[in-house]
């Protein structure tokens, strides 16, 4: 996902300053040319022969996101404007079906805009196509095998404030250089009405580490200036480039809602980072909340005893049952494996536990996921925790 998100937005040309731009079709949106970080040249030594552009190009847009529960079963993550063309009238659509059986199909698309921004296209990689309105979230889903009607259910609502910077150096007379590209996001959970206001609130803080209090207008959207925050996150790595221009850098970061139910919400927080090197290293970390007081649910507070002999054993059990895993993929004994070094997430078939690159494999191997069914799970879990399990 995070390569298709990268190859989408290198071609992102302009910004969205507000969501009326949705309503407006677009016409109000302002191209913003102003150079993001000022780039002090004294930083560098005078002999040096390298020369950065004076204006790093960035972007500012704004993507509604809803996470469906639908009534066949299903779920379906989408995301409004992963892009925004409006000179062409029309905005990037992403919408990840994910049927009964959890298998998953991707679809994006760039879908023409109507008067209400809502009607949306996209196609799949298999050339399934879907078609609905996004704001009524009614979508019909064509196969070779027939149509899928989809209709939400239930459904969580969210907005992401995303941010794009680029430049580029020239460190020789051949012409040889640099890039810096940087891709963040302030991801805002919309509450259906202020009764959860408090508990939504405290969520959206703990996930976004560039965001320290939050101000929204009438809609219940984030009314805080997100650029001088974006500016102070990224001055660090963009100096960090600055001052080695022979390297290039690439970091993105952003969030999805991976489930939810009466009692939870589990999130996804993605990054990944390149400074040169045979590959870069990305980093998938779950992050669970309780939607009764918006309390971070750790793994220290989930389970009894990493130790618990049964547990070890069934978590053994579950890693050699991997496909196309042996023993001797893993860098540690498996004896020795806990699950005190995973992030967790609630999902529709129990808890998801998953073990970052390199704590327990090589990188090739990628990284490491088991599952436990809610009946399998519950004799490790602590007593005041048992009510995340209740689906």
């Amino acid at each position: 996902m995070i390569k298709k998100v990268l190859l989408l937005v290198l071609f992102l040309f302009v910004a969205c300053n507000n969501k009326d731009n949705l309503d407006k079709n677009q016409e109000d949106t302002e191209n913003i040319e102003n150079n993001y970080i000022d780039t002090n040249q004294n930083i560098l030594p005078e002999i040096t022969t390298t020369t950065v552009k004076s204006d790093g190009d960035y972007n500012e847009w704004f993507s509604p996101y809803t996470f469906m529960k639908n009534n066949n079963g299903s779920m379906a993550q989408l995301a409004l404007n992963d892009m925004v063309l409006p000179e062409y009238n029309i905005a990037q659509f992403r919408f990840t079906y994910i049927d009964e059986n959890l298998i998953k199909t991707y679809f994006y698309s760039n879908a023409a805009i109507d008067n209400d921004g809502a009607d949306m296209y996209a196609q799949s990689d298999t050339g399934d196509t879907i078609r609905g309105n996004y704001y009524n979230k009614n979508f019909t889903i064509t196969t070779k095998i027939g149509e899928v009607e989809v209709s939400a259910s239930d459904f969580i609502s969210a907005v992401s404030y995303n941010y794009l910077c680029t430049n580029s150096s020239q460190n020789d007379s051949l012409g040889n250089g640099s890039t810096f590209f940087y891709k963040d996001s302030i991801f805002v959970l919309i509450p259906n009405d202020t009764n959860n206001l408090e508990v939504y609130d405290k969520i959206t803080l703990d996930i976004n580490d560039n965001i320290d209090n939050i101000t929204r207008d009438e809609t219940l959207w984030l009314k805080n200036e997100t650029l001088p925050l974006f500016k102070k996150s990224m001055s660090d790595f963009y100096n960090d480039w600055y001052t080695n221009l022979y390297y290039n850098y690439e970091y993105i970061a952003g969030k999805d809602i991976l489930y939810f139910n009466d009692t939870t919400i589990s999130i996804n927080s993605f990054s990944s980072i390149y400074m040169g090197g045979a590959h870069g290293v990305y980093n998938n970390t779950s992050l669970v909340y309780s939607l009764k007081d918006g309390e971070k649910i750790s793994i220290t507070n989930l389970i009894k005893d990493f130790n618990d002999k049964q547990l070890r054993i069934s978590i053994k059990s579950k890693l050699l049952s991997i496909s196309d895993r042996s023993e001797e993929d893993y860098l540690v004994p498996l004896d020795e494996i806990t699950l005190e070094d995973t992030s967790f997430y609630v999902y529709k078939d129990g808890i998801h536990f998953v073990w970052p690159i390199y704590t327990i494999t090589a990188y090739v191997q990628g990284e490491t996921e088991i599952v436990y069914s809610f009946d399998e799970i519950r004799p490790f879990v602590k007593e005041e925790y048992l009510y995340i399990l209740e689906e």
